[in-house]
This record gives C-alpha cells, structure tokens and sequence, in this order.
C-alpha cells in the first residue's frame, strides 16, 4: 500500500498523499492521523506528531486489516461532509493498494 510508506519501521503518508491530506484537513477543519491497527483493536499513531489533539468525536477509518486513519473534530462535519470525506481518504487508501 503506497497511502503510508515505511521509514524506519513507522508508518507514515507518503509525499503526495501528506499534502492531500493536509488539504483535506483544511478544507474540512479535522485533524488526519495515519495509524498501525495492532490485533485488530489497538490503533497506535505513527509518523506525524500528534501534538494536541482536538476533543470532540474521532471516527476510525482503516484502509485494511493493519494500517488506517483516525479523523479528530467529526462531531462537526454534516452528514455529507462525513460521507464525503470518508470516501475521499478510502479512495486514497484504495487507490495506492
């Protein structure tokens, strides 16, 4: 999968997809974290500094069995935004499968 790539065993998104990403958390005003889904319950941050994190919902959005995203400030998306938004990063996690 080329969303994340492997450095020094973190995962992390590759260039392109960072400044995806970073457009997405602007457009949407979320924070986008990439993370390593460890026994299909743990989801540990990787890469990016998480530095404080906004409170509020988060919403889990795995690309596959070990690697995903956690979204931070879902609670103030509308529906469509969510929808839109979800399909967006499944795309990007789909897309460099």
């Amino acid at each position: 999968m080329n969303v994340l790539q492997k450095v020094k065993g973190i995962f992390t998104f590759n260039m392109i997809n960072q400044k995806t990403i970073e457009s997405l958390e602007t457009q949407y005003n979320v924070r986008i974290l990439p993370v390593k889904i460890i026994g299909g319950r743990r989801w540990s941050f990787t890469g990016k500094e998480c530095g404080i994190l906004p409170a509020g919902e988060t919403k889990r959005i795995p690309f596959d069995s070990e690697n995903g995203v956690i979204v931070y400030n879902w609670h103030i998306l509308n529906d469509l935004q969510k929808t839109t938004l979800t399909n967006t990063i499944v795309k990007l996690g789909t897309d460099n499968a």
